[in-house]
């Protein structure tokens, strides 16, 4: 979709020969197209009833279209086959009012019809009865206004126009009377469309046919491949059309490309990143869904991309871009998510399998920076993954959370479930007779998780897909002699209404003089004290350095001691010129009050807000020498603790 976040927008001018040092991050992209699609959606958002179409199932359509590429007229007539599911003497599509219904002819004889508030019902001249078979006709004009300005466009580009449709996620309706659904797939089409010459036209499926008039050229598209109706898109131009056979595995994927003319050599450069990329994924996750038709991209006007059937339509030709469109031709495309409020199961695998492109790619050069940037971006936004308002589009599309909380919360299960179960799973998933070239909820994804891992995922969604928040890990340690340390790892949640702890197995990276050592502490309180062995001194201690979970901080301490009682803790005692205040409850310390041992007050400070686990420091350079006593106000109570100051 437009702006596909390109979550680490990396530039290449040529990939092809190049080394990883010449390959380099645009940080600032992200934000910019990032921004770009939150303000692109914005503008389309809109309160509307969608269409009762839960009565039918659509089973083939034949779509004929007269495009206008200089003012955006479009006429058509749209032939439907459905499967009645419920008995019914009425139908209705969506269609925006912008558009003019000029008939609608069943068993070719006119029937009445509304058409108002965007909704086309159609009145059948007898019930229809549930399993039956049957069709309609409907003609239609006018100038389709695109939601905000994308869901219809008109542009250009070198003096020659422009005209591309985007219709995730509700905008078919604005230049066609369609199914605004996530629960019916258009078995099969046919699609013919008029341009005037010299233009060609990219949509989904095989080009079969082209008929040519003096002043205009018809072209037949055929697709076979079940279509989700906002993956049906239009791009017409007067386009250079490349086209060539890859040989991936077992299988010849044809790909076909239409351009820009100023843009072949652009295209030739990244000819074997595309190829690098089909095998990659291919291997990852199963042969490319549509071999029998083809992959290929036709250009257009905007900024970013959108994973259109068959051929995804791209505003250039970057790494991030290439990938995340590809990808969605397994993930989006061929399963599709079931409802907006699983978006995650379309841009969160688009970006994270983008992510894992950089593990392979250019010798895992980019791996870690990849994650850096994507859990950067994640930690942006404190809401979930789970989408709670598909009536905001801007909700929908949130690059924060759909696309990077989003991809790292796959990042994530990876962690938990290891590799052989995470990609088993994906597998299982993608080739489940039930999902393919259909829909998929969040549950039909953590079954194959939990069935591929044995393991119980209850608490991992509810903590990372419905919850909010991030958490903040705190590592204290301390050797208690030559062989062994002691360490208390703490955890507090940036949102605790939400998500009052993540349990997570967390990786401690041990760094000694001669050698890295990992050990996998399985969290799930604050409370338990770890005892470790050693073989020689430690340099230093690392939470999850290799970035497998989403915390929001991570610290390291290194204490004289870890035990005392109570939730409260002032080290070291005795002190010289520092002493640290450290707690473990929910509320700040707001204030402390500092007595002598004549209990005569010394200093107030107030006006604190001191989160968990972050240590006070108390300056005690200027303090005599003796016994002192804090009062600490902290959780709505008053804590004393008593320290020694020596010289």
């Amino acid at each position: 979709m437009y702006g596909k976040i390109l979550l680490i927008c990396v530039l290449l001018s040529s990939l092809a020969g190049q080394s990883p040092a010449q390959v380099y991050f645009d940080d600032c992209k992200l934000i910019e197209i990032a921004e770009s699609e939150r303000a692109f959606h914005a503008s389309r958002m809109q309160t509307f009833q969608l269409a009762g179409s839960s009565n039918y199932d659509l089973t083939y359509s034949k779509m004929n279209w007269n495009l206008n590429p200089f003012d955006g007229f479009i006429e058509g007539t749209i032939h439907y086959r459905f499967l009645i599911k419920a008995t019914t003497a009425h139908l209705e599509f969506d269609c925006s009012d912008n558009l003019t219904i000029s008939s609608v002819l069943y068993h070719s004889q006119s029937v009445s019809f509304t058409h108002t508030n965007n909704i086309l019902t159609i009145n059948l001249p007898t019930t229809i009865t549930n399993g039956s078979n049957d069709s309609i006709d409907i003609s239609y004009n006018g100038y389709p206004v695109g939601t905000g300005l994308n869901s219809y466009q008109l542009g250009s580009h070198l003096g020659d126009s422009v005209l591309a449709t985007l219709s995730q996620p509700y905008g078919s309706r604005d230049w066609w009377p369609s199914k605004v659904s996530l629960g019916d797939k258009i078995d099969s089409a046919d699609i013919y469309i008029k341009v005037p010459k010299p233009y060609k036209v990219g949509t989904a499926g095989l080009l079969i046919s082209t008929d040519s008039t003096d002043t205009q050229y018809t072209y037949h598209w055929k697709t076979r491949y079940p279509t989700a109706t906002y993956l049906f898109g239009l791009a017409t131009y007067p386009y250079l059309v490349k086209e060539r056979r890859v040989k991936i595995e077992n299988d010849t994927i044809y790909l076909l490309h239409y351009l820009y003319p100023d843009y072949e050599e652009e295209l030739d450069n990244y000819t074997l990143t595309l190829d690098t990329l089909l095998a990659f994924f291919t291997e990852k996750f199963g042969p490319y869904p549509f071999l029998k038709e083809k992959y290929g991209h036709a250009q257009w006007n905007r900024a970013g991309g959108m994973e259109h059937q068959t051929m995804s339509f791209m505003g250039n030709f970057n790494h991030e871009l290439v990938a995340h469109e590809l990808a969605h031709q397994w993930f989006g495309d061929l399963i599709t998510c079931g409802s907006w409020q699983d978006i995650w199961l379309n841009e969160g695998f688009a970006t994270y399998c983008t992510m894992l492109s950089y593990e392979r790619l250019f010798g895992g050069f980019w791996w870690r920076r990849s994650r850096e940037v994507t859990l950067e971006r994640a930690l942006m936004d404190s809401g979930s993954v789970f989408c709670d308002d598909t009536s905001n589009v801007f909700r929908i599309f949130n690059p924060f959370l759909s696309y990077a909380k989003a991809a790292y919360t796959l990042h994530m299960l990876r962690w938990v479930i290891g590799d052989e179960a995470f990609f088993s799973a994906l597998k299982s998933y993608l080739n489940d007779t039930n999902l393919r070239f259909s829909f998929s909820k969040t549950n039909d994804l953590k079954y194959y998780l939990e069935q591929e891992s044995g393991k119980n995922l209850d608490e991992f969604f509810n903590d990372w897909y419905f919850g909010r928040g991030y958490p903040e890990y705190y590592l204290y340690w301390t050797e208690a002699n030559d062989t062994t340390i002691v360490l208390r790892l703490n955890q507090k949640t940036t949102v605790p209404e939400s998500v009052d702890f993540f349990e997570m197995p967390v990786p401690i990276t041990f760094y000694y003089a001669d050698s890295v050592v990992t050990k996998i502490i399985d969290h799930k309180n604050n409370t338990v004290e770890y005892m470790l062995t050693h073989h020689s001194s430690i340099d230093s201690i690392k939470v999850d350095p290799e970035l497998w979970i989403a915390a929001a901080k991570r610290t390291t301490l290194r204490k004289e001691y870890l035990t005392e009682s109570g939730d409260l803790f002032t080290y070291p005692n005795p002190t010289n010129n520092t002493l640290y205040i450290e707690h473990q409850y929910i509320k700040p310390i707001t204030s402390y009050e500092l007595y002598n041992q004549l209990g005569q007050l010394i200093l107030r400070v107030n006006n604190l807000n001191v989160s968990a686990y972050e240590p006070l420091k108390v300056n005690t350079e200027d303090l005599s020498a003796g016994t002192y006593l804090l009062k600490i106000s902290v959780n709505d109570t008053l804590q004393n603790r008593r320290f020694v100051k020596i010289n």
